[in-house]
């Protein structure tokens, strides 16, 4: 609502991701680093990043892509040498903190090349360069292929509830399937909208007293 405000200035933004207060989360792969705007700066406009996590001091952030938080952690992914650093990387909402050992765990080492992150209330679900969706708990372990019939999987996006949408740039479409499953297993992807060149996703919930409204954004590359 109302006139449109800079969230973030001076940076190539990749990926971006935003948590339940409104603090922005940013990658920048071509700089290598992973940044934040509070969420009182965003909206007031100033849209000055800092960076939490910076690749020239952490070997788990290269070529970082996309981004998810559960206003905890933030999840990222690489898009490159993803099997010796990290396929998806979590690390705390706040960053390395100085004098402090910085709390980054490589929950997934499958991957060379990642693109979309996305989470649902226990699970991370992760797309690479070629056909596959991948999927692993928040905490890391067991790694699932909940698809591999995709053509060109891009972002993906949980809506709160059951439901995770992926992007398939190349079918030009958006599938879903229920993301909420206790023991990740392969899933039926039932496609939802059909769309040229679908890349990013993103749910918007707008709630009234009594429903709350789903909308899908299509986002591109």
């Amino acid at each position: 609502e109302g006139d449109p405000k800079v969230a973030a200035q001076n940076v190539e933004a990749r990926w971006v991701t935003v948590d339940g207060v409104g603090n922005l989360y940013l990658t920048d792969e071509l700089t290598n680093v992973i940044l934040k705007v509070s969420g009182e700066e965003s909206r007031a406009g100033r849209g000055k990043p800092h960076v939490i996590y910076d690749g020239a001091l952490h070997a788990e952030v290269n070529r970082p892509g996309g981004i998810a938080t559960d206003n905890f952690h933030v999840f990222w992914s690489n898009k490159a040498i993803g099997t010796q650093v990290g396929s998806v990387v979590k690390g705390a909402e706040d960053g390395a903190q100085p004098g402090s050992p910085p709390q980054i765990d490589a929950i997934a080492k499958n991957a060379n090349k990642v693109y979309g992150v996305c989470l649902s209330q226990n699970n991370v679900f992760y797309t690479n360069t070629q056909t596959f969706l991948y999927g692993v708990k928040k905490s890391g372990g067991a790694i699932a292929t909940v698809s591999d019939k995709l053509l060109g999987p891009r972002g993906c996006a949980w809506d709160g509830d059951g439901t995770v949408f992926v992007a398939d740039k190349t079918a030009k479409a958006i599938y879903s399937f229920a993301g909420n499953m206790h023991v990740l297993a392969p899933a039926q992807l039932t496609k939802a909208y059909e769309y040229d060149d679908a890349f990013g996703l993103a749910v918007i919930q707008a709630y009234s007293t009594a429903v709350a409204a789903l909308v899908v954004c299509l986002l591109f590359a």
